[in-house]
């Protein structure tokens, strides 16, 4: 099993979780009884059209070479891995997943200006056409249920932690709501191990229903 991370917008593999996650990943294989893990914590395209084309693509050639994948995505790569994990019918666990409301416009800051990633130094500007992407990518509703996990920080500045704590319900979905915390998630540390648990539990023998949220059920 290959266990695959997808860091948030403007972050990298070298992030705090993703060490986290990737440094219990590395623990558990010295387990025999876990069988084979790996871990691979990509770096993403900072402009989100093409972030998700490549997580998309991904995917693909992992599928195709034969590999078992589960993912993992904070924030924008947690929108990211719940695609995806859709489309191609993988279990996933997200943390603080950037899914906004239709018409929600929370980073209109942004618009327009010239950010740079800290860790790559690489800068590029937030068009209309990017940042409009993300709104629509965020409206997205597709789930399996039985595959899809959560972990809510209830003190999360960017995304609406009610929101996501009430589309995961009414999907049937499995979640976590934490008290407190923030978006960056520094709690990581104490449940990467939860989170790779349920990653790591055998698919079950029959195929997963889907559930689709429609967006008026946002209101």
């Amino acid at each position: 099993m290959k266990i695959i991370y997808l860091h948030g917008f403007l972050s990298s593999p070298q992030s705090y979780k993703s060490q986290v996650i990737g440094g219990v990943v590395a623990a558990l294989s010295q387990d025999r009884l876990r069988g084979q893990l790996s871990y691979y914590a990509p770096q993403l395209p900072d402009l989100v059209s093409k972030a998700d084309s490549f997580v998309r693509q991904l995917c693909e050639d992992e599928l195709k070479a034969g590999e078992r994948i589960a993912l993992c995505g904070s924030s924008l790569g947690g929108l990211l891995a719940l695609r995806s994990a859709f489309f191609y019918e993988l279990r996933c666990c997200v943390i603080n997943p950037l899914l906004l409301r239709p018409g929600a416009k929370p980073l209109e800051n942004m618009r327009g200006t010239v950010v740079q990633n800290p860790y790559t130094g690489r800068k590029i500007i937030v068009t209309d056409e990017e940042l409009d992407l993300l709104y629509e990518l965020s409206c997205f509703r597709q789930f399996r249920p039985g595959k899809i996990k959560a972990f809510i920080s209830s003190g999360d500045e960017v995304v609406d932690p009610a929101l996501t704590a009430e589309i995961f319900c009414k999907c049937g979905l499995d979640y976590t709501l934490l008290r407190g915390g923030n978006h960056d998630f520094f709690e990581i540390d104490r449940y990467a191990a939860s989170l790779l648990d349920f990653l790591l539990i055998e698919p079950a023998p029959h195929p997963q229903k889907e559930v689709v949220w429609g967006h008026g059920e946002d209101n």
